[in-house]
């Protein structure tokens, strides 16, 4: 088990789509620009403050039904131990592990961090100060 601060529960709760909508989740799946949110007083789908409240926490939690004598796993998310629907597996809270690699996680690993962050920056040019 892992724990970490609201500064990582809302970044992670977007990686993985929580609180989207479908065409939302396919919109950042093909890396476009989402809508900007309606203007206030418009109704708000999130708050930071269900997202995020003190004490927050998200579990990722693997099932396999031995019963069955089945290999299948699944993949369920807790947010404050309460189980979220997943946009990336129809809205299910119940995802084939093999469907929430496919559709959630793979999409992110496609990105190699040693390229996206070995960035070599120049010396800043010192200029001469004139009066």
């Amino acid at each position: 088990m892992r724990f970490a601060h609201a500064e990582t529960l809302v970044p992670f709760s977007c990686l993985i789509g929580l609180f989207l909508e479908g065409y939302e989740f396919e919109l950042i799946q093909r890396e476009q620009p989402l809508q900007f949110p309606p203007k206030p007083p418009q109704r708000r789908n999130v708050r930071g403050s269900v997202v995020a409240p003190f004490a927050g926490n998200s579990m990722l939690v693997l099932y396999n039904c031995p019963a069955n004598q089945s290999n299948q796993y699944f993949v369920r998310v807790l947010h404050n131990e309460h189980p979220i629907p997943m946009a990336g597996c129809h809205n299910s809270d119940f995802c084939p592990f093999e469907v929430f690699k496919e559709r959630i996680a793979a999409p992110h690993l496609k990105h190699d961090y040693s390229t996206l962050c070995n960035v070599k920056l120049e010396p800043p040019e010192h200029k001469p100060v004139t009066t």
